[in-house]
């Protein structure tokens, strides 16, 4: 399974890891198996949590202004926000669709610019991010 490879590679890498309230209610609402499986993954790597704070909605509101993506997909704007001021270096997704695309992640990139965020995260695939 990619998700288990994804965290063997992070532990072997001494990656620092970071999560968001967003994504333990989105495991949370999983089903059991896969659900149980990432739960106890997400605890063994114990990562940093981000919290929703205003400035992660505000954000948020700001990426779906100016249509990045759209309101049916907040909780992905969410996602963004949520790396973007933990610093992170990377966001995982497995959503090739509206996330882990060039020229959506290339929209994002604008807003963080214009809001003062100029750290050039990536947003991978979970193939893409054993590469770096």
């Amino acid at each position: 399974m990619i998700t288990e490879e994804f965290f063997v590679h992070a532990e072997q890498n001494n990656w620092i890891i970071l999560t968001s309230e967003i994504v333990l209610t989105e495991v949370a609402n999983s089903p059991p198996p896969f659900r149980d499986h990432l739960e106890r993954r997400i605890q063994q790597v114990a990562p940093t949590s981000i919290p929703v704070s205003e400035r992660v909605l505000t954000l948020a509101e700001e990426y779906l202004r100016r249509n990045v993506l759209t309101e049916k997909h907040r909780f992905d704007a969410l996602h963004v926000v949520a790396a973007t001021l933990g610093n992170s270096d990377f966001l995982l997704s497995w959503n090739f669709r509206h996330l882990a695309n060039y020229r959506r992640e290339a929209l994002f990139l604008d807003v963080n610019r214009d809001w003062g965020y100029d750290s050039p995260m990536r947003i991978c695939t979970p193939a893409e991010v054993f590469e770096i």
